[in-house]
């Protein structure tokens, strides 16, 4: 069993895949009151429940990287990349014990400089129509697709994005 992690703040994508086909996928949320640590530990937890759950057996987990765009400015400037850097780093100090293997990949190996609406658009032709609907994906026009971006590290890990 993969599990496929898109850490975020405010949200974090997962998916589990058996055999190479996804099977479970969400976007987990942490209360809007919960403190920055708080957040982080709440995060973890939830991970290492869902990795213990499902039995994974390998974690595929993306790590941020500084954009040199005016939106990674913004990003940087707001202290999000450096809490979002922490985060990842939690959580792929937690895994190892849960699983045999976690491998961390940046954004660019797994989708390139592919929009988001491309993105999710490969992810769905490379998925039956059964299947997603038995994923039941977030609607891939909301502000977060965390869950979408789970969905193609697990695929790209696979070699099939």
């Amino acid at each position: 069993m993969l599990l496929a992690i898109d850490p975020g703040l405010e949200g974090t994508g997962w998916a589990v895949f058996r055999h190479s086909t996804p099977v479970k996928c969400g976007i987990e949320t942490a209360s809007r009151r919960y403190k920055w640590f708080e957040k982080l530990h709440y995060y973890c937890e939830f991970m290492e429940r869902l990795a213990v759950k499902v039995r994974a057996t390998e974690c595929v987990l993306e790590r941020p990287v500084f954009m040199q765009s005016s939106g990674g400015m913004v990003t940087a400037k707001s202290d999000s990349l450096v809490k979002l850097a922490m985060l990842v780093g939690a959580l792929y100090t937690r895994m190892p014990p849960l699983v045999k293997r976690c491998t961390l990949v940046t954004p660019n190996q797994w989708k390139g400089q592919l929009p988001k609406t491309i993105a999710i658009d490969r992810i769905q032709m490379r998925l039956d129509s059964r299947t997603l609907t038995a994923l039941e994906p977030s609607d891939p026009e909301a502000s977060a697709t965390h869950d979408w971006d789970a969905l193609g590290i697990g695929l790209n890990h696979l070699g099939k994005f």
